[in-house]
């Protein structure tokens, strides 16, 4: 299964997600809320704006030389920040915006390259990122509790931890090195400027019905699911009136579902004939489990609804991801896996936009099941699209 590269990113997840928890505790101690809204849109605008450049690096350069150095440059820019923060509490918020800014453009090259190394190692897709999102759920549970005792301890040593991990993470994914390489090199690495090999990422994309549907697939899922799941689960908190502990329960549920999907997809994942249609079903499960949590009246409810959401999307998600590796090849592996980065956040924005306003004039239940409802007529519509695609190839 691969466990230095489990172990890798296991740590990459660990220290990511912290650090987003910790981000979001500085940025509201650094002044008025709008200073705290510009260090986390500085967050994320330089991982969207490069996002096509940093995959062409990464194949470019190679998937595992892109990614040691990334983690690297992350552990540093962790732990200069972490030295800024024991100089002085409160950091001027333009220092914060910076490191949160770098922080982005460094992940802009990072993921592509830590994503896109899974195609490259010699392993059953399916299996493989079905142990990945597994982690990664992990991760996320312990990083709450975790992060949350360090800040009480020092904001200082929250973030060297998160540096230590990124430098640990480099270490262990030295293990995967010699096998990644080989395969890389067996398909030969592409030639040419990194402009020009973002623009034959496109070109490759978009010539690709499969993979063109998967992308579309993948920020119209986010579009949907994102703000009723990561939003929603706050609001009805408030509307409801729950403890913060109830609260966390909730969002506990959806990572214990998510564990347990994700590890059914690795153990069976292989099995699936069709991954494509597979996954999309999952998708209409997911939509109607979204829905239930948004108008669930008590706290098991929404966490029952919460943990069928998990539960069902993980499997669907892995399938999907799994193909586009599939896709890809080894040559493309790091552009293609860049436009479904981009493809995965870009949309969450306009997801986090449409929810605000539906939420402004209806209750959180009517907005939460239009989002719903849309996820589930996008995702029939793809498996229309699909459907269509494989009878004309068949033809």
């Amino acid at each position: 299964m691969k466990l230095p590269f489990l172990a890798a990113f296991g740590g990459d997840r660990l220290a990511d997600a912290m650090w987003d928890v910790a981000l979001v505790w500085i940025a509201v101690r650094s002044g008025s809320p709008q200073a705290a809204a510009l260090i986390m849109i500085c967050g994320v605008v330089p991982q969207i704006a490069v996002a096509l450049i940093g995959g062409a690096v990464g194949d470019r350069l190679g998937l595992y030389r892109t990614a040691s150095a990334t983690f690297l440059a992350r552990g540093i820019t962790l732990g200069l920040f972490a030295g800024l923060l024991m100089a002085s509490a409160t950091p001027p918020v333009a220092a914060i915006a910076v490191i949160a800014a770098l922080i982005g453009l460094i992940d802009a090259f990072h993921m592509p390259a830590v994503h896109g190394i899974p195609g490259l190692l010699d392993v059953v897709q399916e299996q493989i990122q079905g142990a990945m999102q597994a982690t990664r759920n992990v991760a996320s549970i312990v990083a709450a509790p975790l992060i949350a005792v360090l800040l009480g301890w020092s904001v200082s040593w929250s973030v060297g931890v998160c540096a230590f991990l990124a430098g640990l993470s480099a270490l262990l994914l030295m293990r995967t090195k010699r096998e990644v390489e080989r395969n890389a090199d067996a398909s030969g690495g592409p030639d040419g400027s990194v402009w020009a090999l973002a623009a034959e990422g496109v070109k490759y994309v978009a010539h690709n019905a499969r993979l063109r549907l998967l992308l579309v697939i993948f920020a119209a899922a986010n579009l949907f699911s994102t703000s009723p799941m990561m939003l929603g689960i706050g609001l009805k908190a408030s509307e409801l009136g729950w403890s913060a502990l109830t609260y966390g329960s909730v969002f506990a549920a959806v990572a214990v579902g998510g564990v347990i999907g994700s590890l059914v997809l690795s153990k069976w994942g292989d099995k699936v004939t069709d991954p494509v249609s597979t996954g999309l079903v999952t998708l209409v499960g997911t939509g109607g489990c979204i829905a239930l949590l948004s108008v669930a009246s008590t706290a098991p409810l929404a966490a029952a609804a919460g943990f069928a959401a998990g539960l069902v999307s993980a499997p669907g998600i892995g399938l999907l991801v799994s193909e586009v590796r599939r896709q890809a090849g080894p040559q493309m592996m790091g552009r293609v896996m860049s436009a479904l980065q981009l493809a995965t956040f870009s949309c969450i924005p306009l997801g986090h936009l449409a929810f605000g306003l539906l939420t402004r004039t209806n209750s959180v239940g009517l907005a939460g099941s239009v989002m719903g409802a849309a996820l589930i007529m996008v995702a029939g519509l793809g498996l229309f699209s699909h459907r269509r695609n494989v009878e004309r190839a068949i033809s």
